[in-house]
């Protein structure tokens, strides 16, 4: 924790000073430690002096560099995706098997997801619900962290492709074009990449 801490630059030390529990203000500076450490790895930079900036969109990037980065976190766990040139989104979820979750399932599926999806996830066994609908999500998340919209992108404008009911690509919106991709992962995780496609069409 003192390692990551010290690689950290002063407006990160501010924000994780700004949080109330010891628990959240730790895992952040783990997490953006780490995030350090693997861009100055990246571009041979000592972690603290990676020169991170955030662009119009709020989307952060290493200024003067080729590298595109994202990181994402879910309770303890947290990923960081890198690639040079082309823009990545990431998005790692726990799988939330309690009964409070599965009861709001319905009403976060119609916040999210349009009629197909819908249709798709009513198809699948009560057991696989759960990870069937944080499937979708981490990827329509990923997608949106692609390009930095956030939630100014609207869950429900990302169309998935659906394959046996489980997302293999996107269908909307068409610009800029992404490739998905999930990571093998934790079985208790679903961790998914939007990578925009290399052939130029955004």
């Amino acid at each position: 924790l003192a390692e990551a801490y010290a690689d950290l630059d002063n407006d990160e030390r501010a924000r994780a000073a700004s949080f109330i529990f010891p628990r959240d203000r730790d895992r952040f500076v783990r997490a953006h430690g780490y995030l350090r450490r693997q861009l100055g790895a990246f571009v041979r930079m000592a972690p603290s002096e990676v020169p991170i900036v955030v662009g119009d969109g709020g989307k952060p990037f290493v200024e003067g560099r080729r590298v595109r980065f994202n990181l994402s976190h879910s309770g303890s766990r947290a990923v960081v995706a890198m690639t040079r040139d082309r823009d990545i989104g990431i998005d790692i979820e726990a799988i939330d098997r309690s009964a409070s979750f599965e009861d709001e399932l319905d009403g976060l599926s119609r916040a999210c997801l349009n009629p197909d999806e819908r249709a798709a996830l009513s198809l699948a066994p009560r057991a696989q619900r759960v990870r069937r609908f944080l499937s979708y999500w981490t990827a329509k998340e990923a997608r949106m962290k692609l390009t930095g919209e956030g939630m100014a992108l609207d869950p429900q404008s990302i169309a998935l492709k659906l394959s046996d009911g489980l997302p293999v690509g996107y269908l909307r919106p068409h610009a800029p074009r992404a490739d998905l991709l999930f990571i093998p992962s934790r079985p208790d995780m679903i961790c998914c990449i939007a990578l925009q496609s290399d052939d130029g069409a955004g």
